[in-house]
């Protein structure tokens, strides 16, 4: 049986259409609603698809053919899930679905390196200003840096061993 969730779906010339939609459908190559969607959140719509969101499923796409499975633990927020979070930022990308939270168990200093050369790549060709945070046992991969906090070129942020580390 469908699992249905509310979702709205943005247009290129900004109408919008709000449908239930099944957490099994694909809304890129790779993922699916229930791996992009804030199914924690309270809020009645619990996922919304931007042209720019799209884009960036699409580049998260091109990581998932470079490196293998990823597997979110967070990807669009509402703004009142956000702000139930000790410390989520509130000009967080993940409100407008461009960013992506990927816990792995053992990140050894190769993939570092590797999936920010790659996610650096793939802003620059994608004409995004992106960034990466590194965390002792996983990565967010976000666009629209420039947005949220004025950034002018591609971030990178190594939170390994501070307090805002995933451990």
């Amino acid at each position: 049986m469908a699992t249905l969730i509310k979702a709205k779906y943005v247009w290129a010339d900004g109408t919008f259409t709000i449908v239930n939609v099944d957490l099994s459908q694909k809304v890129s190559k790779y993922f699916t609603v229930g791996e992009v969607a804030n199914q924690s959140a309270k809020d009645d719509i619990k996922y919304v698809s931007t042209p720019r969101h799209r884009k960036f499923l699409r580049m998260m796409d091109d990581m998932r053919e470079k490196f293998g499975p990823i597997s979110p633990s967070s990807c669009y927020r509402t703004e009142s899930f956000n702000k139930s979070l000790k410390g989520a930022d509130p000009k967080s990308a993940h409100l407008r679905g461009e960013a992506l939270d990927n816990p792995i168990k053992t990140v050894t200093n190769q993939m570092r390196t590797d999936r920010r050369k790659y996610w650096e790549y793939l802003c620059i060709k994608n004409r995004e200003i992106g960034a990466i945070n590194l965390y002792t046992k996983g990565f967010h991969y976000e666009i629209g840096s420039d947005i949220s906090y004025g950034a002018s070129t591609f971030s990178v942020r190594d939170y390994r061993g501070t307090a805002n580390d995933w451990v």
